[in-house]
């Protein structure tokens, strides 16, 4: 039953984040708002933040909207990197034809190719009473909704969010959102 409640309330929760139609936000700016409210949850777990954030073009998102993918991806980054013996997450914002993207790093667990092709499948999780015995993430809960609802909303806008993975080595996410206007204006200065 608590898991049915936790369920119903991320699901209330998750339909404001797609609900941000004629919204624009830049990404660096989105991901400087929430660096410190992760911050102390990085440092009591000893994990380097490494932000690399440099200026983009508006995209075709609200700041909640970006706001709620990058927390998931910066969430899930530390969960992957408890246990391991080097322990990093690194942040980086940029520009590529078309999209503004922000890409999210760790040297964690990483997944296997079979996780990788599932990962944004609703209810698909490693976490929690699905990860490996034994592992670190046995101990972190996951309902596996936060990166299915993720790759809609950015889709939704146009985008979407790639993942490189090696197993034992870690994981890159990339969130590529599209440019608000099509101007060749570029990136904002800093």
């Amino acid at each position: 039953m608590e898991r049915a409640v936790d369920i119903t309330e991320r699901l209330l929760g998750f339909t404001n984040v797609a609900r941000s139609e004629g919204e624009t936000s830049h990404l660096e700016d989105v991901a400087r708002s929430i660096l410190p409210l992760l911050a102390d949850r990085f440092k009591e777990a000893g994990v380097p933040l490494r932000d690399e954030l440099v200026a983009t073009q508006g995209v075709k998102a609200g700041a909640s909207m970006a706001g709620f993918i990058i927390t998931g991806l910066l969430s899930n980054a530390l969960h992957a990197v408890l246990g391991m013996p080097e322990r990093m997450v690194a942040i980086r914002t940029g520009v590529m034809p078309g999209f503004s993207f922000l890409e999210v790093t760790d040297t964690g667990c990483g997944m296997a190719i079979e996780d990788v092709r599932r990962i944004f499948t609703p209810f698909f999780t490693t976490k929690g009473e699905w990860a490996p015995k034994g592992s670190p993430q046995v101990s972190v809960r996951g309902i596996g909704l936060t990166l299915a609802v993720s790759q809609a909303a950015a889709t939704e806008q146009g985008g979407r969010i790639e993942v490189q993975s090696m197993q034992g080595k870690g994981s890159t996410f990339r969130l590529l959102l599209r440019f608000a206007s099509e101007s060749p204006a570029g990136p904002r200065g800093p």
